[in-house]
């Protein structure tokens, strides 16, 4: 059963939230989940601290005492599965919102399409982390690595060295090209070759630069400066492709400024 939280000051919001889950629930009758609601930041983090997991988190940002920021802060410090969907009447704080790797930001009063598409990105997000890619060591052991905690894949001789956001592991059998062509399948479009011996998460990056990229880890990649355009175009598509839906915020950009905000965090990116 799906473990759902709604962190709100305002009743009447919360009763909107629980109003549109009760008709996405219906639309959706095998999933099956349980509310909780926090009228408060302390009540939801008084919660964690009483050892409670939720997998989808409501948050709003405007709260009194402590705000839904701090709040999401404080519990991807102690996990990083729960999913959160920001609930707000403003976009100012979005870099903010998405620096907690947040699956979406519903501005008030969202409409029934928009919360639906919200949480179909969570559950989407739930999906993600159960593709799991095997590897296997000098020894013959086989771990198996969650797509999207890969940060990149490096080929140094015979050998590729899968970092992760935990630790790093060897494969001694499997060529990149392999890797490749599996990470496609499992995940279209999220992993690219960016230069010779490497594969990049693009939900990873971190810059995009002339002759480098910068992974969230600090890891350089040096690649070549004739292919600058086309890795930003490859992201910038990624990314509309994956979080696509109009952002009020975005909508008078420029190509390099809404690249910016995409990798903040993924954003929703739209080159209008």
């Amino acid at each position: 059963m799906i473990q759902l939280a709604i962190c709100d000051d305002e009743s009447t919001e919360r009763n909107r939230v629980k109003d549109a889950l009760s008709s996405y629930f219906r639309e959706h009758p095998d999933i099956s989940a349980e509310i909780h609601e926090f009228s408060s930041a302390f009540d939801f983090l008084d919660a964690l601290d009483n050892n409670a997991l939720f997998d989808i988190v409501f948050l709003d940002i405007y709260m009194p005492g402590i705000n839904g920021i701090e709040a999401a802060k404080t519990l991807r410090a102690r996990t990083d599965t729960s999913k959160i969907i920001f609930l707000t009447s403003s976009t100012d704080h979005a870099l903010d919102a998405f620096s907690v790797n947040a699956v979406h930001y519903l501005v008030k009063p969202f409409s029934h399409s928009a919360f639906n598409e919200a949480l179909n990105r969570a559950f989407d997000a739930f999906k993600n982390s159960s593709k799991k890619l095997a590897i296997t060591g000098e020894m013959g052991a086989v771990s198996f690595v969650s797509i999207d905690d890969i940060i990149y894949i490096e080929s140094i001789g015979r050998k590729r060295y899968v970092y992760t956001q935990k630790k790093e592991f060897v494969e001694v059998k499997r060529t990149l090209l392999h890797f490749s062509e599996e990470l496609e399948e499992l995940a279209p479009g999220q992993f690219i070759s960016p230069y010779r011996g490497y594969i990049i998460n693009l939900d990873e990056v971190r810059t995009i630069e002339p002759n480098k990229i910068i992974m969230e880890n600090g890891k350089q990649i040096i690649t070549k400066t004739g292919d600058y355009r086309k890795l930003k175009s490859l992201l910038f598509n990624y990314s509309f492709v994956k979080y696509g839906g109009v952002n009020e915020s975005l909508k008078n950009c420029s190509f390099d400024e809404c690249l910016h905000l995409s990798v903040s965090r993924r954003l929703h990116v739209h080159h209008l």
